[in-house]
């Protein structure tokens, strides 16, 4: 399968890691473009500026303490060409607790929790339980909705998510 990916890195205002980009540019073929911000703002924003930044027919988000298993993009943007009426898609998120030290280099995984219910609007409503890097959207759909509300400190992925 032949795909496309524009990898756009946010920094929100931290520490310069200029050189660690600079280092994955090596093992992606894609130019990997870094937007700086110079100083920190909500994270509603800063997803915004980067979607701002991206072309493509779809969005993903992936947070710096997060990883996609291998097929998650692959399986999600292919659900959603299948359904052409679907906003977005999304698939379950195992999350693991690392423990701060490390064996050879590899995280110590201490506990571990699967989320990503079958949606069903009441239960979301009350619940969010889907979190937003486990979603793929249609950038149109981003747009209609007018992104992340940027006067929001928490829940501003949830609040998306209800529009």
């Amino acid at each position: 399968m032949t795909r496309t990916i524009e990898i756009i890195v946010v920094n929100n205002g931290g520490i310069s890691f200029e050189n660690v980009v600079e280092r994955y540019k090596e093992f992606f073929p894609q130019p990997i473009q870094l937007i700086t911000l110079p100083e920190p703002v909500r994270i509603a924003a800063a997803r915004n500026r980067g979607i701002a930044a991206a072309r493509g027919e779809f969005i993903a988000l992936l947070d710096d303490d997060d990883r996609y298993r291998p097929i998650h993009l692959e399986q999600v943007i292919k659900v959603l060409k299948q359904t052409p009426e679907a906003a977005l898609a999304y698939d379950d998120e195992l999350i693991m607790i690392e423990h701060t030290a490390s064996v050879k280099n590899e995280p110590q995984i201490v506990a571990t929790c699967r989320l990503g219910l079958p949606y069903e609007k009441e239960r979301f409503e009350q619940d969010d339980h889907i979190l937003v890097v486990s979603i793929v959207m249609r950038r149109a759909a981003f747009a209609a909705v007018g992104g992340f509300d940027e006067t929001m400190a928490v829940c501003e992925d949830w609040d998306f998510l209800l529009k």
